[in-house]
């Protein structure tokens, strides 16, 4: 209680999010998993993910989605490209604000599909696939 008989209760900006995993579901798709343990006394409006390619030698962060479903604790990223090293980074954001960003990297696997496997076997053979 205050001075003036009423309840105060502080709001904060959301505390650091934890993503518990970021994994591979194939070789061009990526699955993010996460949990929020403090809301700031608030409840979260939305996600904020950012992607940053690592091949490209870009610093940037790109942002991927800014709307994310404030009930989400999983978010699939697609058309990602094999065997390149990604950086995601997300941040909850109620009405004080944004948390701190949390980031983990992933490199994707490679591309074992079958054209490619029929490019490879098409230079084995001169250029002509047999």
């Amino acid at each position: 209680m205050n001075s003036f008989g009423k309840e105060v209760i502080l709001s904060a900006e959301p505390a650091e999010i934890s993503v518990d995993s970021v994994e591979a579901l194939d070789s061009r798709t990526a699955l993010l998993r996460w949990s929020l343990e403090y809301k700031g006394n608030l409840p979260i409006k939305r996600y904020h993910l950012q992607m940053k390619n690592y091949s490209t030698g870009g610093a940037d962060w790109l942002d991927m989605d800014d709307k994310i479903s404030a009930n989400a604790t999983s978010y699939t990223v697609r058309y990602l490209a094999p065997a390149v090293t990604y950086g995601f980074q997300l941040a909850a954001v109620n009405e004080a604000g944004h948390s701190n960003w949390e980031a983990k990297n992933l490199t994707m696997p490679a591309d074992a599909s079958y054209d490619t496997s029929k490019l490879q076997m098409m230079n084995l053979c001169g250029g002509a696939y047999r």
